[in-house]
Order: C-alpha cells, then structure tokens, then sequence
C-alpha cells in the first residue's frame, strides 16, 4: 500500500485524490522520501510519511 492509497482509503465518500497529487506522492516514495513514524498511533489515519528533503538531509539544522 503506498501513502497515495492511505490518503485515497481516508477521504470522505464523494472525494477522490487528484491524480497529479498521487502521482506526486509515488514520486516522493520512488525517490526513497518517506518513512514510517515509529512513534505513531497505530490505530491514526496512517504512520507513513512523506519528506521534502532526502533522508540524509532530514536531520539537518533549518530542515522542517
């Protein structure tokens, strides 16, 4: 499952997930951008993430 399906299982009936945002966010996975909260509420929408910044860079100082 990919972080495009849990946003698409979580919306309200009559909403779809736009297909340039999926896109995007296969994208985001494809680059090895995203992670799993290990600290997360198991039973909360989703403990996946997606980042703006590589996983190197993440930790950096500035990086938000």
């Amino acid at each position: 499952m990919s972080h495009a399906d849990d946003v698409r299982a979580a919306l309200p009936e009559g909403m779809t997930l736009p297909e340039p945002f999926a896109r995007t966010f296969d994208w985001i996975e494809a680059q090895g951008w995203s992670g799993i909260f290990t600290h997360a509420d198991r039973e909360a929408f989703s403990s996946r993430y997606l980042s703006i910044y590589p996983p190197d860079e993440r930790d950096e100082y500035a990086a938000s």
